[in-house]
C-alpha cells in the first residue's frame, strides 16, 4: 500500500502586504498542495492522509473553500481514501458537506474514530487539549484491531525542534509505547518534518513564517510493501532572512518577488531610525523588518542554522 502524509497546508494564509490585490503566499499554499496531489496521482498512491491545518481561519472564504474542494474532488474522484483531521486553526471540527455524501472515500474524522482498509486501519482524532487521554483511548483501540494500524493527529508532542535555534518544546504530550500492530503515529501541528522516536511529522507544505527558512518543505512517502518512510522535497516560494547592521541597510537592494525578513543586528534603534526604516522599505511589499520598537537590539538568529535531517524510515512490517 502506497500512502502521501501531508500537513498543514493553511490554505488561506496571508503573509505580508498584497501585490495587485492579491497575496503571493494564497497561491503558493494551493501550489504546494497540488505538487502532492500530482505526485499520488501519477503514483498510483491508495491513501493520501492530511494531519490537520487545512484552512489557516476556521471560516475560510468561499473561493478558498472551493479552490480547496476542487482539489480534493482530484483526488477523490481516483478513487484513493482520503483522511482529513481537523486541526487547531479549524478549531477541530468540520461542518458536514457534500463531499462525504458523493465521495464515500472521504474520510473527515472530526472525533476518536478508525477506517478499516484492506490490509490496513486508519486511527484519528482531531486537534485536542486534552491530548493523553485521548491518545489512550486510540492506543486501547488500535489494540483491539487485529490488522496493522496507524494512529494520524495533530498534536505537540515533547521534544519536538522548531526555529533557526532549535527550540525544543518541553511540554506536550509524552510519546506512547505503541502496540505491535503500530509501527508509527503521523502527526501534523509542527511545521518541520522531524522523527521523535515512532512519531512522525508531516511538516508544513510551504511556509508560514520566517523561522521555517532553514528547513525544505514537502510530505511523506510512505511505502507498505518496501517497508519505508521518505521525505519528498517540493519547490516553495522563495523567503529569506536578511541579518545586516543598520549602517548597511541602505545599501541592500531586496528582491521585490521573494518574502523577505530584515533584522537590524548589533545595535538598539531610536525611533527617528526605525522610522527611517520604514521609509525606506515600504515601497516592497514581500519584505518586513524588525525590530519595530526602539531600545531593543537583537542579535543573529540565522547564521547557524541546524542542519535538517529528512525522515527516511526503514519501519517495521506493515502488511501490503
Amino acid at each position: 500500500m502506497k500512502i502521501v502524509a501531508v500537513g498543514d497546508t493553511h490554505f488561506g494564509h496571508k503573509m505580508a502586504r498584497p501585490i495587485d490585490g492579491s497575496y503571493p503566499s494564497i497561491d503558493a499554499k494551493f501550489r504546494a498542495f497540488e505538487h502532492a496531489v500530482e505526485y499520488a496521482i501519477k503514483n498510483s498512491v491508495d491513501t493520501f492522509v492530511h494531519t490537520g491545518d487545512v484552512f489557516d481561519m476556521p471560516n475560510p472564504s468561499p473561493p478558498i473553500k472551493k479552490r480547496a474542494v476542487g482539489l480534493f474532488e482530484k483526488l477523490l474522484e481516483t478513487g484513493m481514501d482520503f483522511f482529513l483531521i481537523p486541526g487547531n486553526h479549524d478549531r477541530s471540527f468540520y461542518e458536514n458537506n457534500l463531499l462525504e455524501f458523493y465521495y464515500p472515500n472521504f474520510h473527515v474524522l472530526n472525533s476518536l474514530k478508525h477506517v478499516d482498509l484492506e490490509n490496513l486501519s486508519i486511527i484519528g482524532f482531531p486537534y485536542t487539549k486534552m491530548p493523553e487521554q485521548v491518545m489512550a483511548r486510540a492506543i486501547r483501540l488500535a489494540q483491539k484491531i487485529k490488522k496493522q494500524a496507524i494512529i494520524i493527529c495533530h498534536q505537540i508532542f515533547k521534544g519536538a525542534k522548531i526555529g533557526p535555534q532549535n527550540y525544543v518544546f518541553r511540554n506536550g504530550l509524552t510519546i506512547p509505547k505503541l502496540p505491535s500492530n503500530v509501527p508509527f503515529i503521523l502527526s501534523g501541528h509542527i511545521h518541520r518534518s522531524q522523527q521523535l522516536k515512532h512519531v512522525l511529522y508531516t511538516g508544513s507544505l510551504e511556509r508560514t513564517g520566517y523561522a521555517e527558512t532553514i528547513e525544505p518543505k514537502g510530505f511523506l512517502v510512505i511505502n507498505s510493501e518496501q517497508q519505508t518512510v521518505f521525505f519528498k522535497e517540493i519547490p516553495t516560494y522563495p523567503m529569506v532572512v536578511v541579518e545586516i547592521p543598520f549602517e548597511e541597510l541602505f545599501s541592500f537592494e531586496p528582491d521585490p518577488e521573494t518574502y523577505t525578513l530584515v533584522r537590524i543586528i548589533g545595535k538598539a534603534l531610536h525611533e527617528k531610525e526605525i522610522s527611517h526604516i520604514h521609509q525606506t522599505l515600504r515601497k516592497y511589499p514581500l519584505v518586513e523588518y524588525t525590530p519595530k520598537v526602539p531600545n531593543l537590539k537583537l542579535y543573529p538568529l540565522y547564521s547557524s542554522p541546524p542542519p535538517f535531517v529528512p525522515v527516511r524510515w526503514n519501519i517495521p512490517s506493515i502488511a501490503s
